[in-house]
């Protein structure tokens, strides 16, 4: 993984579509999506089958900060305004994409079971890997416009939905939301509030959302926020 010249170091852009097969790593994170996605289709709670190896909720988060280790700031900065500006980024943004569809598919209606302890896993897992990030952000690793359209795309596309569970909406609340950065909250919210529900962040924060007939998850949130002294 590591190294200047090593392919991870590298734009993907130039490469041929099925750039993410020429990346090992890229099967170790496939072959993790396919086994959680098997256990949501079939109702299976990896929790269940011994009280010592459960959900595996850090197994991303540790490849990612894998990877913040391994990122050349050299080569980042001469492609960091593209989308994957190397092929570390192209990895975690993958990552995260398994986690929104771990996420969105299990709020099926067929899928959900609020006593599946996937209920905690998949915002958790989520949580921990997005902190990974911000230390990456920290050393010029990695943008926030790319952690940004990360929450938008893979978290609050389902949050703002009306596929969101109770139970889920909680644990995302308290482990993934409420953990963002003071520095960084109103950022990551207004970018996902406008791109989704077209909502200006100041119109949200307004004491006028406890009432108006808005999304009932913006609402939600609102509360939320207010109840933690966040906005």
């Amino acid at each position: 993984m590591a190294g200047i010249y090593s392919l991870y170091n590298q734009s993907p852009e130039p490469l041929i579509d099925d750039y993410g097969f020429k990346l090992p790593l890229f099967h170790h994170i496939s072959f993790i999506e396919l086994l959680y996605n098997e256990a949501i289709n079939e109702h299976y709670d990896f929790s269940l089958l011994s009280n010592r190896y459960s959900n595996m909720q850090s197994i991303f988060s540790t490849i990612i900060e894998r990877i913040i280790e391994n990122i050349d700031v050299g080569s980042y900065e001469t492609c960091s305004d593209k989308e994957y500006p190397l092929g570390y980024h192209f990895l975690i943004s993958k990552i995260f994409g398994v986690i929104g569809h771990w996420l969105y598919t299990f709020c099926d209606d067929e899928n959900y079971d609020k006593e599946n302890s996937l209920t905690v896993f998949i915002p958790f897992c989520f949580s921990l890997s997005v902190n990974s990030l911000f230390k990456g952000l920290k050393n010029n690793k990695i943008s926030l416009d790319f952690i940004k359209r990360l929450y938008r795309y893979h978290l609050f596309e389902t949050y703002f939905s009306n596929k969101l569970k109770p139970e889920i909406e909680k644990e995302i609340n308290e482990r993934c939301i409420k953990e963002i950065p003071n520095e960084h909250l109103q950022s990551i919210l207004e970018f996902s509030l406008d791109e989704i529900l077209a909502v200006s962040y100041y119109s949200f924060i307004s004491p006028s959302t406890e009432n108006d007939s808005c999304n009932r998850q913006q609402q939600s949130l609102h509360k939320f926020l207010k109840e933690n002294s966040m906005i």
